[in-house]
């Protein structure tokens, strides 16, 4: 599969996906990015993005790393859904902070 099309949705405290989103065009290669504050949100955000043909959605390491077979399951596997994760090494690092 060819992708052009990719989705990634960010969590944070105080995101809105109506206004925290932003897309990244250079007219073969097109990224959306949406931020969300909850799973939920997240779940609705991953079911509009397949209505906009997105091929790949990927979600950044602030989810539960369980999470991404969870939307796709939800979205009966109509696209592939990712994670970034962190190195264990990474992680320690964040516990200090």
């Amino acid at each position: 599969m060819k992708v052009n099309d990719y989705g990634f949705i960010v969590k944070g405290k105080g995101y809105n996906p109506a206004i925290n989103r932003t897309v990244l065009d250079s007219g073969s290669f097109r990224t959306t990015i949406v931020g969300v504050e909850t799973s939920e949100q997240a779940l609705e955000v991953a079911k509009q993005m397949i209505t906009q043909e997105i091929q790949i959605i990927e979600l950044c390491g602030g989810f539960d790393p369980k999470y991404a077979d969870e939307i796709m399951e939800e979205l009966n596997n109509l696209v592939p859904v990712g994670q970034v994760m962190f190195s264990e090494r990474a992680r320690d690092i964040m516990k200090d902070k």
